[in-house]
């Protein structure tokens, strides 16, 4: 059976969480990564949401750190429970960035987000009235394009794109790789989810323009479920490999690294658990699983 964490450890690992986010927020790397996400991107300017400034950003940090800290202190007061030390929570969210890191890929990320911008723009363009690409009788400046050359411009900056992308992949390690290939295919199921929960949404319109019915949209979705649970059991067995490179001998690894061993071992008993819930779904939709494993 798989070991729940108590109350008190989450509420350690919530103000570990926040401590590590006012840590990054306040370093260089910060910094470096907000100026990837807005540099320009396959000849076009990567807009995006203004950023927000980064003295509020650390204030809003400091702001999450302080609740999370005062929740804990409370819970081991009520509880009659030894209070962690602060240097302890320090040493955690220490820890905890020198074993993770920080996921390489601001850039990554940022062109993940630009090519769905322009597959959008893709699809209203060739969803737009004929009238969008008709130059006015004694319009002056520069003749507008015509529905053919404007797609072909928007295809030309997404293939720019996915090769930048690619190039980003390869000075990745494979795990990294798979943490950004995972969240693009979250995005995808985001927006199937909504698809079929709003359908009169505008951006639920594209996906029903593609896939017309209920029943491939719900298709659609199982099999972008699966990727994304096959692709996180394989980013958990490279972690179980990594441990069990590491040492040979259980009782060789240190307190924190024997937790990790564990939450490692609890995730990847999860996803097995998950990956089977949704083949038995599968199977009831009359869908064939090998197909999609073989994808």
């Amino acid at each position: 059976m798989v070991q729940r964490y108590s109350e008190h450890e989450k509420l350690i690992a919530e103000a570990v969480k926040a401590l590590r986010h006012l840590n990054y927020v306040q370093s260089d790397s910060f910094d470096i990564d907000e100026q990837e996400r807005r540099i320009v991107i396959a000849d076009g300017d990567y807009t995006g949401r203004p950023p927000v400034k980064k003295e509020i950003q650390i204030e809003r940090a400091q702001q999450s750190y302080d609740e999370s800290l005062a929740e804990l202190k409370k819970y081991e007061k009520d509880q009659g429970v030894d209070a962690t030390p602060i240097s302890e929570i320090e040493q955690k969210a220490l820890y905890e960035d020198e074993k993770r890191g920080r996921k390489k890929g601001g850039r990554a990320l940022a062109l993940q987000k630009y090519i769905r911008r322009i597959e959008r723009k893709i699809d209203d363009t060739m969803a737009a009235p004929e009238s969008d690409f008709v130059q006015p009788e004694g319009a002056s400046g520069r003749p507008k394009m015509s529905r053919a050359e404007k797609i072909k411009n928007f295809e030309n900056l997404v293939d720019k794109a996915r090769k930048e992308l690619e190039v980003e992949y390869r000075i990745m390690d494979p795990k990294e790789v798979l943490w950004h290939q995972v969240h693009d295919l979250k995005s995808d199921r985001r927006q199937l989810r909504l698809a079929l929960r709003n359908p009169d949404n505008n951006q639920s319109a594209r996906i029903w323009k593609r896939l017309k019915t209920e029943e491939a949209i719900k298709e659609e979705l199982l099999s972008v479920t699966e990727k994304i649970a096959a692709k996180e059991h394989e980013m958990r067995t490279s972690e179980l490999k990594t441990h069990r490179k590491a040492v040979d001998n259980l009782s060789e690894l240190s307190l924190e690294e024997v937790s990790d061993y564990r939450k490692t071992l609890e995730n990847l008993i999860k996803e097995q658990k998950k990956i089977k819930e949704l083949e038995a779904q599968a199977k009831e939709l009359g869908i064939d699983v090998s197909v999609l494993k073989a994808k």
